[in-house]
């Protein structure tokens, strides 16, 4: 039998490569080896603390974060991050809405859910910095 084309491959919804085929059933992409082998040697730090209020030094030092040039491209990379999960979700809705009814809302829930992770990681951020600025103040008044 002929191997199909792709042309055909694509009227039947038969994946072309690897890549298309996960985003299809709805894994997860790899990321590029250098950016994996980045995130591999990160190990998250150990948060004995996590309800104690932050030091006032912790405080000054997310207000130098916040007024670094790093800052905007922290915010423009969470919100490509954000444009990838809409895209994603996007590509299942079109490729065939009714057969595909849990992972489109998945996909359309995880959306959501990056969304409000990340208004809420800037609204904590700002609510310290506001911390902070009462703080000095009571100290200068």
């Amino acid at each position: 039998m002929n191997e199909l084309s792709a042309h055909e491959k694509f009227l039947r919804g038969i994946p072309l490569n690897p890549e298309l085929a996960a985003l299809r059933e709805g894994r997860q992409q790899e990321l590029p080896g250098a950016v994996q082998d980045g995130l591999a040697g990160l190990q998250r730090a150990p948060f004995e603390e996590l309800e104690r209020a932050l030091t006032t030094q912790e405080r000054l030092h997310l207000k130098e974060i916040r007024q670094e040039q790093g800052w905007p491209v922290l915010q423009r990379l969470l919100e490509r991050a954000c444009k990838i999960h809409v895209e994603r979700a996007i590509l299942l809705s079109e490729a065939d809405p009714l057969a595909n009814g849990n992972a489109i809302g998945q996909a359309w829930a995880y959306v959501e859910m990056f969304k409000r992770a990340m208004a809420e990681m800037n609204l904590l951020v700002e609510a310290e910095l506001r911390e902070l600025e009462l703080e000095q103040k009571g100290e200068g008044g």
